[in-house]
């Protein structure tokens, strides 16, 4: 064989072995999406209050509770965290500590479930099974269903039918929840500036989350008002937002102030936010006396990842802050920790938000504000108590 053959035969190989381990990488991207999908027992979706069955590694998980409950099962919590279902004769124990569940007959074995967003996730397929369902997962050329079925009749080409516009509207509902959720939050508010920043929430239905100082909230209390009204989340900046006067050998003078904010915002509000941010950051103004004094107060600490300095660049050069955040956020998503903008109510900020918010829904992402039901944890010292 001449050399410029045997030289395009090894070419080609190589050309499809690289073909096939990209199809082998896009195959595992693909199994480890979450998918979502309607869950149906007999002939009724399941609506669900919060969280949603999906199909994760080719698996249907849906919450534990209310799955359950749909089946007529009684769901009872133990005080050791584990979670026992129970109908007639059947049964079975959770438990979250051993990673086992245990059925009526005493056997316990491996499997996989898991708690996100606060609600416990198990095989739709494992339990339906056990307690005497015939369990399928079914497509149609629009939707995927997981049909849980005993003594319905009914086809599942003509569920499908019957159930069309049904499930086009359960499909929107759910459709916000399997986005990715990103945080943009705004400091040193209120402030004139964030009027216009709150007409742009509005447009674009995004959420997002204020760090307030004290003297600023008495000062513009309607904006207050507004923005918790609309949905965002307040949390609280401190009074003086001095150095100085924050930070020293003791942490009583920071938490003190963060108490001050917290009432007058319930003053404002009647809203009661345990959610701080330190000025300047928690590194290295903060100690662990600090984060101790804040554990104590049932506080939480949220720093940032994204810093597109828009202090510096909103008056002379507001496009920056723009190309900072999607340099940055492109390349924070390279890992898999949740990403928290920091943002400041000034008018070069409000001016380019539309830009930073078209960006970012352009890109499949969700602007969420803070929920203290589904606290992540987000500091320098990576503190998971806050």
């Amino acid at each position: 064989m001449k050399k410029q053959t045997r030289a395009a035969v090894f070419f080609i190989i190589l050309v499809l072995i690289s073909i096939n381990v990209a199809k082998v990488k896009a195959a595992e991207a693909a199994l480890a999406q979450e998918i979502p999908v309607a869950l149906v027992i007999e002939e009724d979706i399941i609506n669900f209050t919060k969280g949603f069955p999906y199909i994760s590694n080719s698996t249907a998980y849906a919450p534990i509770a209310e799955f359950a409950k749909s089946l007529g099962i009684i769901v009872t919590s133990k005080t050791n965290g584990d979670i026992l279902l129970e109908k007639q004769e059947k049964s079975l124990l959770f438990s979250p500590n051993k990673q086992t569940v245990e059925s009526e007959n005493g056997q316990a074995q491996l499997l996989t479930f898991f708690k996100k967003e606060d609600r416990w996730y198990a095989p739709v397929r494992f339990v339906g099974e056990h307690f005497g369902y015939q369990v399928n997962s079914v497509f149609s050329s629009k939707h995927h269903i997981v049909r849980l079925t005993k003594d319905s009749k009914m086809p599942h080409a003509e569920f499908f039918k019957h159930n069309n516009f049904v499930l086009e509207q359960y499909y929107e509902q759910i459709a916000s929840y399997f986005k990715p959720k990103i945080y943009v939050t705004f400091d040193d508010g209120p402030a004139p500036a964030m009027k216009q920043i709150l007409e742009t929430l509005h447009k674009y239905d995004a959420k997002a989350t204020f760090f307030m100082i004290e003297t600023q909230m008495r000062k513009y209390p309607e904006l207050v008002k507004n923005m918790a009204e609309a949905g965002h989340y307040p949390a609280l900046h401190s009074v003086s937002h001095d150095k100085d006067k924050l930070y020293g050998s003791s942490p009583g003078p920071f938490i003190k102030e963060m108490l001050v904010s917290q009432e007058t915002l319930y003053e404002i509000t009647g809203h009661y936010s345990f959610l701080t941010r330190a000025p300047f950051g928690s590194k290295p103004y903060l100690n662990e006396k600090y984060l101790d004094a804040l554990v104590d107060e049932g506080m939480k600490l949220w720093d940032w990842n994204v810093d597109p300095q828009d202090w510096k660049y909103e008056a002379k050069d507001p496009n920056q802050i723009v190309k900072n955040v999607k340099q940055q956020v492109e390349k924070k998503e390279k890992t898999e920790e949740p990403i928290v903008i920091l943002l400041h109510v000034r008018q070069g900020t409000a001016k380019v938000l539309p830009d930073i918010i078209e960006f970012l829904q352009d890109k499949g992402y969700t602007l969420a504000a803070y929920d203290p039901n589904y606290h992540i944890s987000v500091n320098f010292w990576d503190d998971e108590r806050l």
